[in-house]
């Protein structure tokens, strides 16, 4: 009985081992609670590690669009493409292109940190 007993512990905590919460296809640093200590969304903490993984290999520095420094950044948001594409709205190429739409948490992040004025902090 107590090795019956023993076996059902040792699968329980194998169990909980195993069942930890991360997500190992998503190298975005982020926060538990993806804003910094203030609550503030900022570019250098969270857009842009969001921008770097999922954009700037196609958008870097060889002309276009860049999406690689503050200044490209704003300027997509100034023309509003830059929500447009990442909500995948019309009239815009949706963007990651020919990739699944970012996570609701990521566009939220986004969304948050356009409307304060895309302040580059």
């Amino acid at each position: 009985m107590h090795t019956k007993l023993r076996l059902l512990l040792l699968i329980f905590i194998i169990g909980f081992a195993c069942s930890s919460n991360h997500d190992s296809d998503d190298p975005t640093p982020q926060k538990e609670d993806n804003k910094d200590s203030s609550g503030e969304v900022t570019f250098s903490e969270h857009i842009q590690p969001i921008l770097s993984t999922h954009c700037v290999n196609c958008h870097g520095n060889s002309g276009g669009i860049s999406l690689s420094n503050y200044s490209g950044v704003k300027a997509v948001v100034d023309n509003g493409r830059l929500l447009k594409a990442i909500k995948h709205e019309d009239g815009v190429s949706p963007m990651p292109k020919d990739q699944n739409k970012l996570s609701d948490e990521k566009i939220e992040l986004i969304e948050s940190w356009v409307n304060t004025g895309a302040p580059n902090n």
